[in-house]
């Protein structure tokens, strides 16, 4: 068996997020009199953790009150509607079915901890993965390489036994930083052209096609 832990990204690569997120951002953004925003730039400013997201979406009219704000207000709006729209990719449990039971699996995503096992019952993902890094977890959020090494010693795995999945360049950039084979995959919000930038060891249209790594 070539890989043994397989590290999924959970936003943009397990699940499409991108409605609910906007719409949370918007909530707190109208109520703090500020613009809203398309999906298309949600999409665009995802990826690094809610304090990057809402620092880019803010952009000129930062200021730490106008973020305190509108921090607590998008948390608070999106803790009460995680999976209003929420959905997982077509294929994804189709192909967690398959893996399950014959290889680890484990998400490193930059999302809060206290949304991501909310979203993973609601969506049925929790019996797949019942060991998750979030991007607040004490060993740091992607890009840095040490939740992928945290990961690596809970199922005593090696870096050319460990796999990365995720569809945004930060991805690609933990599994370099790792040293750990890393794998983009092109149906979430990452652009193609900002992937293969990083140069990732493989790069996947369907999540079907991860069995021709496997």
């Amino acid at each position: 068996m070539k890989y043994k832990l397989l590290i999924f990204d959970l936003d943009g690569t397990l699940i499409d997020s991108i409605e609910d997120l906007t719409d949370s951002l918007n909530k707190a953004l109208l109520k703090c009199r500020l613009r809203a925003f398309s999906v298309d730039d949600t999409k665009k400013m995802i990826g690094k953790g809610i304090i990057k997201f809402l620092e880019q979406a803010l952009g000129a009219q930062y200021s730490k009150e106008v973020f305190d704000n509108v921090h607590e207000y998008f948390l608070d709006y999106y803790q009460d509607n995680l999976s209003n729209k929420t959905k997982c990719y077509p294929g994804i449990c189709e192909m967690l079915g398959k893996i399950n039971g014959s290889r680890n699996l484990a998400i490193f995503t930059n999302k809060s901890t206290r949304f991501i096992e909310p979203i993973l019952k609601h969506l049925g993902l929790d019996r797949y993965f019942h060991t998750y890094l979030g991007g607040d977890n004490p060993h740091g959020k992607k890009p840095s390489a040490s939740g992928v090494v945290e990961l690596m010693n809970r199922f005593e795995t090696t870096n050319e036994e460990t796999l990365i999945i995720g569809d945004m360049p930060v991805d690609i950039q933990t599994g370099k930083a790792a040293g750990v084979t890393s794998c983009a995959v092109l149906w979430g919000y990452g652009q193609k052209d900002d992937l293969c930038k990083t140069f990732p060891e493989y790069v996947i249209n369907s999540p079907d096609e991860i069995f021709d790594i496997l």
